[in-house]
């Protein structure tokens, strides 16, 4: 008869197998964890920012109110249209990468909108930066979860 052995995890709910699985040992998740967060701060607190500076962003670049405010608008809506496509390509490619490609994209457009001299650039350069934003809000959440994720463990569902 084999004896069961129980070792100590960090999680006294979890065996040392579970812990084996999750990947990351607790020191290096902590780390992921924090870098994850990071980026999902930036990419949401970067709407207030600009609202905050939007009137004198609008006065430097000798803009109308009625067309700076698609300095904001145009990030929303990159955001809002590529929070679902990226999740996707999330479970295609796989959440690292998605996130990875979002963070470039996002520092690469910011920037674009930092040395902007128009409005059109600056609106443009925001575009970009809810493009980059839409993948690093969609990978954290699927990164840091327990559950297996990827093409193969997809929910089928029916075809007519």
């Amino acid at each position: 008869m084999a004896v069961r052995r129980w070792t100590i995890s960090p999680n006294p709910l979890r065996s040392s197998a579970d812990a084996q699985r999750d990947g990351l040992p607790v020191p290096q998740r902590y780390w992921a964890m924090l870098t994850l967060m990071t980026g999902l701060a930036l990419s949401c607190l970067d709407t207030a920012i600009v609202n905050v500076a939007l009137p004198t962003i609008a006065r430097d670049l000798r803009a109308s109110p009625a067309n700076s405010i698609w300095v904001v608008n145009a990030y929303q809506l990159a955001v809002m249209i590529s929070l679902l496509p990226f999740a996707s390509f999330g479970d295609i490619f796989g959440y690292r990468r998605v996130y990875r490609f979002g963070l470039l994209l996002y520092t690469s457009a910011a920037v674009i909108s930092a040395t902007a001299h128009s409005l059109e650039i600056l609106t443009l350069g925001r575009a970009l930066q809810g493009l980059g934003a839409a993948g690093l809000m969609t990978s954290p959440a699927p990164m840091i979860s327990d559950k297996p994720r990827g093409p193969m463990n997809l929910p089928r569902l029916p075809v007519p």
